[in-house]
Order: structure tokens, then C-alpha cells, then sequence
């Protein structure tokens, strides 16, 4: 029997009903998400900020930024209606297939170990997100897979994700559309970074890795919103005019930390096999020369403790 792994939405897991709704105007993805959301010119910091900072900057990078734009980003993969549905089989926890999901031969999971591939089935608003994805040469494998409402706020309450904070993978993703079509970016910012809160995480994340940190207690818990200051001067920074978009994003909407990586990056959409490329476009070192003391953690809405 193939049965769904759960469709995270508006109350919960919803089946497969619901064919025939009319699919809702890109990009807006998880329209209830806070990612939408701009930022109050008189944003609230967080008390602890100023130490959050000094600590991400002991990381490898000292908190400079970078954007994953060739491996450990996201491929938004949408299909075109008709194209054959099959099961993929999950490895963990145990081989529970997800129904019907419609992929493409062209689709390709993201570089680097994690794998990740997104399938947009807008014909029932479902997003079917999975991690290390892969094709055995006969049918797809994941090692953990997950169907998300793409009208609901992207969050897995039940907190078993597949980023690390149980956070759609759409949600943040600075994405081809936007960046070649000028105009502000108007959506917070996924951010992966080399430090995270052992202790504790903070909502939006249901979830965290951020018990794998050593000595991680001073550490920005995951799930937490940061902003680039909104009276520092971006144009004075030498970056590039799409370099400059991205941190005015910064200012008016923010980033959160969703997950740990070996780096601070923002992430970007997988353009491998699009036909696609985002070379001349957007780099890797696009906004390396934003101070990292320039940002501040925005007050935390809680203290969540990780299961140790």
C-alpha cells in the first residue's frame, strides 16, 4: 500500500483530495509563512544579540557570507501536467513509499550530501520534498521525504522535517525568477550557517541539529531571525547591483537559520539540468563584503529545548 508521509498544512496532514484547484501564482509558496512578512522599522533585538554575533564570528568564515549556488541548494522541480507519477521508497525510518509523486526524467537532486530535490505538483498545491534523493537505475530512493501544503505557512509542527528545523525547503531560496527580473527581493532569506545553539532553538523551527555543536551554548539557536541593519548604507559596500538587492532584502525582511552547514551561506535554487546556469548572474562571493557585525538577532519568540 503506498501511503503519503504527510501533507503539512493549514491543520495538519491532508490527503490526496483536492485535484482540479486552480494553482496559486508563483512565487508565493506558503503564503502564511513570516518570511512574507517585512520587518517594522523599529524591529525588536534580541538582548542576547550582541554575544550571538561575537560568537558566529569565531566560525571557519567569521560570519561572512556566501551563497550556495552550485551544491547544498534546492532544485524546484515543477512538472508538466501528465508527466507519470511513481513511488519513491524512503530508507528511514523504514521503507514507507510516497504515493504517486510526478518526476520528470530531466530531475536532478541537489550536489553535495544532502541531496535535496523539491516536486511542485501545483495541480493540488503540494510540494514533495526529499533528502538525499536518488535514482537506483530503476525506480527513486530518498532517505527521508515529506509532502507539504504550498498555501499553508511551510512550517512541520510534528518537527520531522527535512531541514534540520522542520522547514519547508521553498521557504528562502533566493531563486533564478527573481534574481534575472530585477525589483526587490520581498521575502526573508534561508541561511545555513557553521554555529548553531546547542541548547536550544526558537520558532519558527519545530526542530534542530543543533545538538551536534561542541561548546555550541552561546551560539544562535536555530530558527532564529536575524537582520542587517536597517541604517547601514549598502551602496557604500562595493557590491555588485544584484549584491545590493540581496542586502536591502536583509534589511526589510531578514534571514533565518534553518540549518548547520561547514560555512554562513545564503541559499540559492539548483539550476543542474534546467538548461539554466547562474554563471554571469549570481555568485558565490555576491555579498561577502556585508559586515557581519552588522547584523542583529531580532528578540527570540522562545527557548525550545533539543532533545539530547
Amino acid at each position: 500500500m503506498c501511503l503519503f508521509a504527510g501533507v503539512v498544512g493549514f491543520a495538519g496532514v491532508l490527503g490526496i483530495a483536492g485535484c482540479g484547484r486552480q494553482a496559486q501564482p508563483l512565487p508565493m509558496y506558503m503564503p502564511k509563512s513570516e518570511f512574507w512578512q517585512a520587518l517594522p522599522a523599529n524591529a525588536a533585538v534580541d538582548p542576547g544579540s550582541p554575544g550571538f554575533i561575537n560568537d558566529l564570528r569565531k566560525g571557519t568564515t567569521q560570519g561572512q557570507l556566501s551563497i550556495a549556488t552550485t551544491a547544498y541548494n534546492v532544485p524546484i522541480v515543477r512538472p508538466a501536467q501528465g508527466t507519470a507519477k511513481v513511488a519513491v521508497s524512503l530508507t528511514t525510518p523504514g521503507p514507507t513509499p510516497l504515493c504517486l509523486v510526478p518526476i520528470p526524467d530531466s530531475a536532478r537532486p541537489a550536489q553535495g550530501t544532502d541531496g535535496d530535490l523539491v516536486i511542485v505538483d501545483e495541480s493540488i498545491h503540494t510540494a514533495y520534498e526529499f533528502f538525499q534523493m536518488r535514482h537506483n537505475g530503476t525506480a527513486w530512493q530518498a532517505t527521508a521525504g515529506l509532502a507539504f501544503d504550498t498555501q499553508g505557512d511551510g512550517i512541520n509542527h510534528a518537527g520531522t522535517g527535512i531541514r534540520a528545523t522542520s522547514l519547508s525547503l521553498l521557504l528562502g531560496l533566493l531563486t533564478y525568477d527573481e534574481i534575472t527580473g530585477g525589483g526587490p527581493i520581498q521575502h526573508a532569506l534561508a541561511w545555513t550557517a557553521d554555529r548553531g545553539n546547542s541548547q536550544y532553538f526558537t520558532s519558527p523551527a519545530t526542530s534542530s541539529d543543533g545538538a551536534q555543536m561542541i561548546d555550541g551554548a552561546a551560539s544562535i539557536p536555530e530558527g532564529a531571525r536575524l537582520q542587517l541593519d536597517p541604517g547601514l548604507d549598502v551602496s557604500r559596500l562595493g557590491l555588485s547591483p544584484t549584491g545590493q538587492r540581496i542586502a536591502e532584502a536583509l534589511q526589510h525582511y531578514g534571514m533565518f537559520l534553518l540549518d548547520l552547514s561547514s560555512d554562513s551561506s545564503l541559499v540559492a535554487e539548483s539550476l543542474d539540468g534546467t538548461g539554466r546556469s547562474w554563471d554571469g548572474v549570481l555568485a558565490y562571493d555576491e555579498v561577502q563584503n556585508i559586515p557581519a557585525g552588522s547584523f542583529r538577532v531580532l528578540k527570540l519568540k522562545d527557548q525550545l529545548p533539543i532533545p539530547h
